[in-house]
């Protein structure tokens, strides 16, 4: 194959053409020169989908068996075909041929001997074309590289998961968790009410100059004891937010019990 292009190019351009070489004998091979664009137009011009067509063959190698000693000229949908000195030629329509044999190309058994074309040639030669598919298998494994890691990472996902949650002495089930989290947000929400509670009782000392003597929280409730105030004026004081559980007076010491 690699001696055909100079083989050729003594009588013909061979720029942009490829080449075929069929072996006859031990020492003799019969080749071929084809312009792929030119092929490609044709197909085009006969309303032919290109992704249809498998392989190209060529009539010099398929059309020889209907060759003899007496008749070497044959008609195909109105051309006539010849072989003048073994070679396949079109005859003009000008020249009478007499009684050509009639071919009925459907009934041709092909021989092997076929080439491939290339639908993107117009923008790219074969190698570049080789060399885009390479790129592209060789992305192809890379991704499927990375897809059989990405199994791998997602297979011990829930043995580390679980290895966490026993290193860090967490809850087994997600039941669980949520039923500590609801019970902390109920006591968080506990916790604000008695920081507002606590709040309001000491901004009456503040403005009110009272003394505190003592806090004391037992049972989810305050004992609040202030000393030297007035009963009257505290008690109105709570009830405008909160309810009064007990309140009672021993000397000048005021003893009042809160909840929530």
């Amino acid at each position: 194959m690699n001696v055909l292009p100079n083989l050729f190019e003594e009588f013909i351009d061979i720029e942009n053409l490829k080449f075929y070489a069929k072996k006859i004998d031990e020492n003799r091979y019969l080749g071929f020169a084809y312009d792929e664009l030119k092929i490609l137009d044709s197909i085009k011009n006969a309303n032919l989908n290109i992704n249809q067509i498998r392989n190209i063959h060529f009539g010099q190698i398929e059309l020889e068996y209907f060759k003899d000693d007496q008749n070497s000229f044959f008609i195909i949908e109105d051309q006539i075909f010849g072989y003048i000195d073994d070679i396949l030629v079109k005859i003009p329509s000008s020249i009478n041929i007499e009684n050509p044999t009639k071919i009925e190309l459907d009934k041709i058994e092909l021989s092997k001997d076929t080439i491939a074309i290339n639908s993107s040639s117009k923008y790219i030669d074969n190698k570049t074309a080789y060399t885009i598919s390479i790129i592209f298998i060789l992305l192809a494994l890379l991704n499927f590289g990375k897809y059989i890691a990405n199994i791998s990472v997602i297979d011990k996902t829930p043995i580390q998961i679980e290895k966490i949650k026993t290193d860090s002495k967490m809850l087994s089930t997600s039941l669980q968790t949520k039923s500590v989290i609801k019970r902390f947000k109920k006591l968080y929400k506990k916790q604000i009410k008695l920081r507002e509670l606590l709040e309001y009782i000491l901004l009456y000392k503040q403005h009110n100059k009272a003394t505190l003597y003592s806090i004391d929280y037992k049972n989810n409730k305050f004992i609040f004891k202030f000393k030297d105030i007035s009963t009257k004026k505290i008690k109105r004081y709570i009830k405008k937010k909160y309810k009064i559980d007990s309140i009672s007076q021993k000397d000048n010491i005021v003893t009042i019990g809160l909840s929530i």
